[in-house]
């Protein structure tokens, strides 16, 4: 018999109002998977947190949750699935009874000493030094860790964090990521996060989702390049960029804002200017960041092309040849007729 999903998603819409609108046809979270949600603010990712979490209820279509058709909040599933939101809610009251919260609203009394341990060593607080210290004696990094370590207490089957390391210190950070690393190798515990940090989301997950306009346009492998852009009257059209430079596409998009989307591996690096008269785009641009996943062969170079952030893959040796590091001044290179216009409404 086929092991059937943690999540089956099937037609779900959730509107704010008439200027929103969470579109996701169709989408599947297996038990133990980790997915990684990334793309601009305001782009949805939260709003299909907080339905993975049943804090808001669809407009239209369903979320399965073990097969369960679930309709609005429902206690019992509920237990199953915690949310760490960007800004945490800590009780007015010790780090220990905000970490034993959950156990004591279940009615579970047993080891809870030793459980709220367990999770405080988890996000690297000493319980001798935490246990009995108030909410407000925190930093910030450490109150975030307390909320993760009241969620990792109650063993979830799906954990869903909503920016869990933004806006904390580099060590909370660290102790943030390395929890939920060690908790999932000891747990068949699905993760769903959504995060602006590729690189721990490249090594961690096993899928990324790019989230755009309320949409699923791709994986994290592709770049949205928003509007506006000016036609240039032979089926050309091009976004200005910084330092009086433009970048080119082909083809009449459906409107002016309309965003492009450009894949990575279509985007080519080079350490000098160097003349190829069938690449419109060749672009000067600035490493600001590399990395690889666990499940990817190729490196992710970021760069910075006159205020917009790119995303290009390249293999490790040649990346290595041509001796590609942060901070340095590369070339890019891509095809006006690589980019494609998003058809998102």
């Amino acid at each position: 018999m086929e092991e059937q999903p943690l999540y089956r998603i099937s037609g779900l819409r959730f509107h704010y109002g008439d200027t929103f609108e969470l579109f996701i046809p169709g989408m599947e979270i297996g038990e133990g998977e980790s997915i990684g949600l990334v793309g601009p603010n305001g782009g949805g990712k939260s709003t299909l947190l907080k339905l993975l979490a049943f804090l808001e209820t669809p407009r239209e279509g369903t979320i399965f949750f073990l097969g369960k058709n679930i309709h609005g909040t429902d206690s019992s599933t509920a237990r199953n699935v915690t949310i760490l939101l960007q800004e945490p809610y800590l009780l007015k009251t010790s780090i220990f009874e905000n970490v034993a919260y959950g156990l004591r609203v279940r009615g579970e009394k047993d080891r809870i000493r030793e459980r709220v341990e367990e999770a405080l060593g988890q996000v690297g607080l000493p319980f001798s030094e935490f246990a009995h210290r108030k909410w407000h004696q925190l930093s910030g990094g450490e109150a975030q860790r307390v909320a993760l370590a009241s969620r990792l207490i109650l063993k979830p089957k799906a954990l869903l964090l909503d920016e869990p390391t933004a806006s904390i210190d580099s060590y909370s950070t660290y102790r943030v990521r390395q929890a939920i690393v060690d908790i999932r190798k000891s747990l068949r515990m699905a993760l769903v996060v959504a995060s602006h940090d590729l690189e721990w989301l490249n090594g961690a997950v096993d899928r990324i989702y790019k989230i755009h306009d309320g949409r699923i346009i791709g994986s994290g492998e592709e770049n949205v390049i928003p509007g506006p852009w000016e036609a240039l009257g032979d089926g050309r059209w091009r976004k200005a960029l910084e330092e009086g430079r433009f970048l080119l596409a082909a083809g009449p998009p459906p409107g002016r804002e309309t965003a492009a989307l450009l894949r990575g591996t279509d985007i080519e690096v080079h350490v000098a200017e160097w003349e190829e008269r069938s690449v419109e785009n060749i672009l000067p641009a600035t490493v600001t960041g590399m990395f690889s996943g666990s499940r990817r062969k190729n490196l992710t170079v970021q760069v910075d092309l006159g205020g917009i952030t790119l995303q290009a893959m390249m293999s490790p040796e040649r990346a290595d040849h041509l001796r590609v590091l942060p901070g340095k001044r590369i070339w890019v290179a891509f095809p006006a007729a690589a980019l494609r216009w998003l058809q998102l409404r």
